[in-house]
């Protein structure tokens, strides 16, 4: 079936979908189809009577993507292999390696069953899992165990009985200490949070909105890698942008003008790359294509903001690399300590770039007691990349201002944290390199 498809450039589709994780596993099938393929998306619920009202439309397939956490409805998915039937000669259904959702015999004649990615005919057998790459996996006497995970996360998992993450790196692995100071040609920061409510998207948004009013001659891209509660385009007072979604879906195929069409301007040097809109896999993306993302910003802009998730995802390795500095927005308390900590074990084990990360001390009191100072100084003496710069609590004006999707500049000019954050803009800008007009770096 593959070989068919891949043989015309001017492919008609229909892929029917059940849910966010259908629409991804279609996604993964699809990116193996030749460019140019016309296609038509529906959901599971729409499909039947869509179908059924334009039985003059044919396709060269149709592909089912049920969803796979469910049980199937046999009555519907007869039904639609029935009508799909009368559009085109090939009917198949996508299901995940893992899938152990039972079709129905009357819906499978006539029908192809593929498992994937890599997308065989063959299901894994009760209590196996089919390796990634489609090739037979150990057998049952071989003690080499599975294949280990590809990627950041890979790395780590497959030291598994042998190497602690906490353990200290090798010595031939040299992580330089955190700065207290930004480094220079700054191009691309990323903001990741410390702990969940540290205020990470606040400052994105309202830095990108500060160092586009500093210097109106230099563009700023603020793309939101918050794939399943993304924030910035509320923040910023943006609706959803649907485009954004279909992005993500043939984001192997993103190019510069696909990802001009996707930004949202709040200025005329400030664009917006904002959340799917909809619930996707933390790692519906990975370091490639985060390597494109941003690539594509950096091609657009003269600086790029990140704003990135308190999790770690497979591809945060990839962001690391990426960025020119990382901030990491924190609170003294214990949660934020402790998380620092396994942050810094991971960069210490992996060999990541350490000296790239800045933490941002967030809500700090306006008046200072000497507990608060004493904690401060414990919190500073356990972490190892100290507090990079402290930004007052703003209160009530900082939430609301969010609430209205309205920057602290317009909503409240004088505010502290609004101050300290463009106090950040300007030690940016000092620091900012020139801009870059390299295509290589969206490949």
């Amino acid at each position: 079936m593959l070989s068919k498809l891949r043989a015309t450039q001017e492919t008609r589709l229909c892929s029917i979908c059940d849910g966010v994780d259908a629409v991804m596993l279609f996604a993964a099938w699809f990116s193996r189809i030749p460019p140019g393929a016309v296609r038509t998306d529906l959901s599971m619920s729409e499909a039947l009577d869509h179908l059924q009202l334009h039985r003059e439309d044919r396709f060269d397939a149709v592909v089912l993507v049920p969803n796979a956490s469910k049980t199937a409805l046999p009555r519907l998915l007869q039904a639609l292999v029935e009508e799909a039937g009368r559009h085109t000669g090939e009917v198949m259904v996508l299901l995940p390696l893992k899938s152990r959702l039972q079709i129905p015999d009357a819906a499978r004649k006539g029908v192809k069953v593929l498992y994937g990615p890599p997308f065989t005919d063959a299901a894994p057998a009760d209590g196996e899992d089919a390796p990634a790459d489609g090739t037979a996996g150990p057998g049952p006497d071989s003690a080499a165990g599975p294949a280990p995970a590809s990627g950041f996360w890979g790395r780590v998992f497959s030291r598994k009985g042998k190497t602690r993450i906490s353990d200290p790196a090798p010595t031939d692995i040299i992580v330089p200490p955190p700065g207290r100071d930004l480094p220079d040609a700054l191009k691309t920061i990323m903001v990741l949070p410390v702990c969940g409510g540290a205020g990470a998207t606040t400052i994105a948004v309202n830095l990108a909105t500060e160092l586009a009013q500093a210097q109106q001659d230099r563009t700023v891209c603020l793309i939101d890698l918050h794939l399943q509660y993304g924030n910035v385009a509320t923040y910023a007072g943006l609706t959803a942008n649907t485009r954004i979604l279909d992005a993500y879906r043939g984001i192997e195929a993103l190019d510069s003008d696909a990802f001009d069409m996707c930004l949202r301007s709040t200025a005329p040097n400030l664009h917006i790359f904002s959340d799917p809109g909809e619930i996707l896999p933390v790692d519906g993306i990975n370091a490639a294509h985060l390597r494109r993302l941003v690539g594509l910003a950096r091609n657009k802009a003269d600086l790029v903001i990140v704003d990135l998730p308190h999790q770690l995802p497979d591809w945060s390795g990839a962001a690391f690399d990426q960025a020119s500095v990382v901030l990491a927005p924190a609170l003294l308390d214990v949660r934020s300590a402790q998380n620092l900590a396994k942050l810094q074990d991971l960069i210490r084990s992996e060999g990541l770039p350490g000296g790239k990360f800045r933490c941002l001390l967030n809500r700090a009191p306006l008046r200072r007691s000497q507990l608060w100072e004493d904690s401060l100084a414990r919190f500073e003496k356990d972490n190892e990349f100290g507090v990079f710069k402290t930004l007052p609590d703003g209160g009530d004006p900082v939430s609301m201002a969010c609430n209205a999707g309205i920057p602290l500049a317009t909503h409240a000019p004088a505010n502290v944290f609004r101050l300290a954050i463009r106090d950040l803009a300007a030690d940016i800008l000092a620091k900012a390199g020139p801009r870059e007009l390299s295509t290589t770096e969206a490949g």
